[in-house]
């Protein structure tokens, strides 16, 4: 095997090893992204939650108050 044939092997090799290496990282950063929209889905929904209870909360003491 010449010279440049090892070369061109060599960063052959180096490149496949980045190529894996991006590939592990960039489903690493999508796993992680799925895991924040999740999360992210969860808080809002409890907010929504929260803001339902509190309207309720508003209506039933401002009845109250109507009544007195």
């Amino acid at each position: 095997m010449g010279e440049r044939e090892k070369e061109l092997a060599s960063h052959t090799e180096m490149h496949e090893t980045h190529k894996s290496e991006t590939s592990a990282r960039m489903r690493g950063l999508e796993l992680e992204l799925d895991s924040l929209r999740t999360q992210k889905g969860d808080e809002m929904k409890l907010l929504i939650e929260n803001l339902s209870t509190i309207e309720e909360d508003y209506g039933y003491f401002e009845s109250r108050v109507h009544e007195i």
